[in-house]
């Protein structure tokens, strides 16, 4: 822009009485444009007034004028602009009449002005009227200041000033800074116009904020840190800024838009930061869990609603404007408490009572909440005699796309930190691609192609980086939209977390931060990890999350957590409906089953359900107690045919094995006393030695295949008791470590039926010498290791289908444990057995 007016500046005739005319041309003109603006309520363009006048009367009058609005932080009374070492001040305004003058020096008298300041001007931005009494004025003035009808200007004694001065440089730099602010790249200025070319030029100038690292910051919310780069809201943030300052605007403005306008991100990034110029400015985005009085008091920094009266009285000694911002008020709907008053309610009381305490003009609040509670907000507003004005805030149009595709080169700083420019035209074809689809939520995608676009050039070292036509068609066909970008989060997120990913973990874990309304819901950090299995890498992913702009850590809590943007809501909500992951097809399977779990008479899922639900585990979160005794059920009935036939077949192979061939010498040495009855006596006492063996085994076979016996001798020593019936063939070991702690009866029946079935695998398929059990108990758990040095076996290609094996899984995964096999051809086979234990007791002798 500096360029543009220096180069028009340079073009007009050398000479004094050019330059004259023509800043007496800008002057009018942009005189005129106020006047007009101010009769549509546009009010705005006075506070740029203000500032364009600070350089101007400065280089007249060989003043050093401050905005002293902004430098003292709060709204001075009767004057705008000072300057304390020549004990000078000024009012910029546009109302002309006798009666603003008159109360200009009223005040001036009340708040004693007169203590730094000996002379006083009115500065008229539109146009004086041709006469002030001047008797009514010496009276105000009271012979306390220097003020007569003379000390009212408008842009005429600007140029009456500088023709009696007739100071060619003083001329020469007044009509400098009014090309530098009135004229643009495209030549003559919007403003004077009536086009609000660049609408910020109204605003008072952002505080001195670090420049991020990047342009663009993809879905993470623009906060004042990214005030710098917030661009395309010029004129919202104008006209909301007014309205805050509009000594006849209502006290409460609601602020309204659809989901992804950017309603957060304008008042946090745009607004507040120039609000704080001359305000109070109390933020808040309401509590999750503790509701609108809970977050009106904490922005408030007020104990109690008992205690407002006392911190108002407080608030009136400060003499600062109260801008009282409560965002995401819907929530009150969307997220309710579960206990208490109505919410609103007490919010809209509270609200009332703090607006009419405090004296007018001195409260400004604003509630922010999206457009689908409008009517609702607005109907309790009205009821509650509550005096509110609307804002809607439309979505982002093609200007504003276009303002942030160039915003990165719209400025010097900026430009310099960035090095970036757009190839010419390509504005016009984003903007007009975005707006083609009046579906799609136009801001979360225009930040995640900007970012993407910005990430493809930023490497590059040379004095330019170019975004062109070539990278954005590419980056157009490989995909941009919000699907596009979880699609290619998540693959970012499995090269360190492969697994989660594929289990449906990760997904899963993005789900529970949406709403069945398809927005963000807000958990706290600890409520997630209590969600899943404590084995699972639940923080890491959450890092990795919001690494990767999936979630964000709220401004309230580095603790609590939300989806960066609500429009990701629907699309996970989305995805994570059709998943053919295991974690998603476990939680479907179970929500199909939730009006059952209601029911005391629980039926068995099908066994394929069943495989589904325990092999999503891992890709979900913690079983709930009803969603266990379902899976337990289910998992006794699959295996029921099953254990039958393996109980038979073990039955009959003992039979076979022992009892059969003891029967079959019996037999045998009942044939030889028939031929040799001389012996007889030897051969009864063999025969009762036989029997007895018989008997032993028979007692020990089915004290295997009885429950209470087990439950009754316990795990250990029913483990035992199967050992010492092999311990003359084989070279068994147990070893037992740490206090054994007291098992239920499911506990018991699991670990030994899991362990008796690897045991009998051993004998029969493995060929191994050497057997050990090694068993480790602690306050939290029970862990097994059965290891023999046999042939071993391919873990993943079993001929059998490795059912027996599955098995075993299911019995212990039932009771939420761990069951893992490692094996390989001529290694022996490792088993290894982990069970959650809590709140048990030691076992007693």
């Amino acid at each position: 822009m500096k360029d543009a007016a220096l180069t028009i500046f340079l073009n007009y005739p050398m000479n004094q009485q050019s330059h004259l005319l023509r800043i007496s041309e800008l002057l009018s003109r942009f005189s005129a444009q106020v006047s007009i603006l101010n009769a549509n309520s546009e009010y705005s363009i006075n506070i740029h007034a203000e500032n364009l006048l600070i350089k101007v009367l400065n280089e007249l009058f060989d003043l050093d004028l401050k905005n002293i609005n902004y430098t003292s932080g709060k709204m001075q009374p009767a004057i705008d602009l000072g300057d304390p070492l020549r004990r000078t001040a000024i009012q910029v305004t546009a109302t002309a009449d006798m009666k603003k003058v008159l109360g200009t020096i009223a005040m001036f008298n009340e708040k004693k002005l007169f203590h730094q300041y000996d002379r006083l001007f009115i500065y008229i931005i539109t146009q004086k009227q041709p006469f002030y009494n001047p008797k009514k004025i010496k009276t105000k003035v009271d012979c306390k200041f220097i003020f007569t009808p003379e000390h009212i200007i408008d842009h005429s004694d600007v140029y009456k000033e500088l023709n009696r001065q007739n100071d060619l440089s003083k001329i020469n730099q007044i009509l400098y800074l009014l090309e530098q602010q009135f004229t643009d790249r495209t030549g003559e200025s919007g403003l004077l116009n009536g086009d609000y070319h660049d609408s910020y030029h109204l605003l008072p100038e952002l505080p001195h904020i670090m420049i991020p690292a990047a342009p663009y910051i993809s879905l993470k919310p623009y906060t004042e840190k990214e005030a710098a780069i917030f661009w395309g809201r010029g004129r919202q943030i104008r006209e909301l800024y007014e309205a805050v300052f509009d000594q006849d605007c209502n006290p409460v403005i609601l602020l309204y838009g659809q989901t992804g306008v950017g309603k957060s991100s304008l008042l946090d990034a745009g607004l507040i930061p120039r609000l704080k110029f001359k305000s109070d400015v109390r933020y808040k985005r309401r509590y999750t869990g503790e509701g609108l009085v809970k977050t009106l008091l904490d922005a408030l920094n007020c104990p109690s609603v008992e205690n407002i009266k006392e911190y108002l009285m407080t608030r009136q000694r400060n003499g600062k404007k109260l801008v009282l911002i409560i965002d995401q008020v819907e929530e009150a709907w969307t997220k309710p408490l579960e206990h208490g008053p109505d919410e609103i309610d007490q919010f809209l009381t509270t609200l009332k009572h703090l607006v009419m305490a405090l004296p007018k003009r001195t409260l400004t609040v604003i509630l922010g909440y999206r457009k689908e509670y409008h009517a609702e907000i607005d109907q309790q507003c009205i009821r509650y005699n509550l005096p509110a004005m609307t804002y809607f805030l439309q979505p982002i149009g093609k200007n504003g796309i276009k303002e942030i595709v160039n915003g990165p080169s719209s400025k010097t700083t900026t430009k310099k930190q960035y090095r970036l420019e757009i190839e010419a035209g390509l504005d016009d074809q984003i903007a007009n691609d975005l707006v083609a689809d009046p579906d799609s939520p136009v801001m979360p995608v225009l930040q995640i192609l900007m970012t993407n676009l910005w990430d493809g050039v930023k490497h590059i070292h040379a004095e330019k980086r170019t975004i062109s036509f070539a990278a954005y068609f590419h980056l157009k066909k490989t995909g941009y939209a919000l699907s596009d970008f979880l699609n290619t989060r998540l693959q970012e997120i499995a090269q360190n977390y492969k697994e989660e990913v594929d289990s449906g973990l990760v997904l899963d874990l993005l789900f529970f931060f949406t709403t069945s309304l398809s927005t963000s819901d807000t958990h706290n950090k600890q409520t997630v990890l209590d969600r899943y299995d404590k084995e699972l890498p639940i923080q890491q992913i959450l890092t990795a999350c919001v690494q990767f702009y999936l979630l964000t850590e709220t401004k309230e809590s580095s603790n609590n957590y939300s989806l960066a943007h609500d429009t990701l809501a629907p699309v996970i909500r989305s995805r994570f409906g059709s998943s053919e992951l295991p974690g998603q097809k476990a939680h479907r399977i179970l929500e199909n089953r939730r009006a059952d779990l209601m029911k005391d008479d629980l039926h068995p899922m099908s066994d394929k359900d069943f495989a589904s639900v325990v092999n999503g585990r891992k890709g979900m979160r913690i079983w709930t107690n009803q969603e266990t005794l379902l899976i337990e059920i289910s998992g006794q009935h699959a295996m029921k045919f099953e254990l039958q036939e393996n109980l038979l077949s073990h039955i009959g192979m003992e039979i076979h094995d022992n009892i059969g061939q003891l029967l079959s010498v019996l037999k045998l040495q009942l044939e030889i006393i028939d031929e040799r009855s001389d012996e007889l006596a030897k051969n009864l006492h063999e025969i009762k030695q036989l029997v007895r063996v018989i008997v032993q085994d028979v007692a020990q076979l089915s004290r295997s295949l009885n429950p209470t016996y087990i439950q009754r001798i316990g795990f250990i020593g029913a483990l035992q008791a199967e050992i010492n019936k092999i311990k003359n063939y084989f070279n068994v070991q147990l070893e037992m470590s740490g206090d054994e702690q007291e098992l239920n009866e499911k506990e018991t029946l699991t670990l030994f039926r899991v362990c008796q079935e690897s045991l009998n695998n051993i004998l029969k398929h493995s060929k191994a010498k050497h057997i050990s059990f090694k068993i480790t108990f602690n306050a939290k758990e029970v862990s097994i290791s059965i290891k023999d040095d046999g042939i071993g076996f391919d873990v993943g290609n079993r001929t059998d289908g490795g059912q027996g094996l599955k098995n075993m899984e299911y019995r212990i995964m039932v009771l939420q444990g761990e069951y893992t096999i490692t094996s390989q051809p001529g290694s022996g086979c490792t088993t290894y057995i982990k069970l959650p234990l809590q709140n048990r007791t030691l076992k007693t002798s």
